[in-house]
């Protein structure tokens, strides 16, 4: 057993130790945190289909001038949430995406998630806009789609070619829908997430 001196050197190494455990125990619990963060991150982007946030939204309503002049914020991010949630008949993009990749065999599912992230994102972007803005309308394109994205699954043998087809058709028709008139901002997460099914 060590002796000190006094009574303030005891007391000095009590709170040096006490210190250093406390230190000890805020780096590991920010170790921890700062791991399972990195890791829920890798395992949401990874594992799963694109989940709205609505600062991806806000970004594309803020690049269309006209169609701010026309619909609230609330009503254009009222309109991506029934696109993705689905509403009066219709399942919703993140169910039909859902079911889509459910046909897929493993080694196809990432790159059609990929695929079908970004088109649903292009589709909600502009059809959620008001109906004098936007260039996808409900009944001529949205429906439309739909029906072809349907037929598609059901034909769908997991090969990914039944699939590829209609996604080919529809990213094309957007693309030309979407060519002239304000760009749509893509989020980060899905700016290299083009092509390849």
């Amino acid at each position: 057993m060590v002796r000190f001196r006094s009574l303030h050197a005891q007391r000095n190494l009590y709170y040096t130790a006490k210190m250093f455990v406390m230190n000890l125990r805020a780096g590991l619990v920010c170790s921890i945190l700062a791991t399972s963060c990195v890791f829920a991150q890798q395992t949401a982007q990874s594992q799963g289909p694109y989940t709205p946030v609505n600062s991806d939204f806000i970004a594309v309503y803020k690049a269309d001038s006209v169609n701010m002049s026309r619909e609230r914020q609330a009503d254009y991010l009222g309109w991506v949430r029934q696109f993705y949630n689905g509403t009066w008949g219709w399942e919703g993009w993140t169910n039909a995406e859902s079911r889509a990749l459910d046909r897929l065999v493993p080694a196809r599912k990432a790159k059609f998630m990929r695929r079908l992230d970004r088109l649903g994102f292009l589709v909600a972007a502009e059809w959620s806009k008001d109906n004098n803005s936007r260039r996808i309308d409900t009944n001529n394109q949205l429906k439309t789609w739909g029906y072809k994205l349907d037929s598609a699954i059901r034909m769908e043998n997991g090969s990914g070619q039944a699939l590829g087809n209609v996604v080919t058709q529809v990213e094309n028709e957007v693309a030309t829908l979407l060519k002239t008139g304000p760009q749509i901002p893509l989020p980060k997460a899905l700016q290299d997430n083009q092509g390849g099914g």
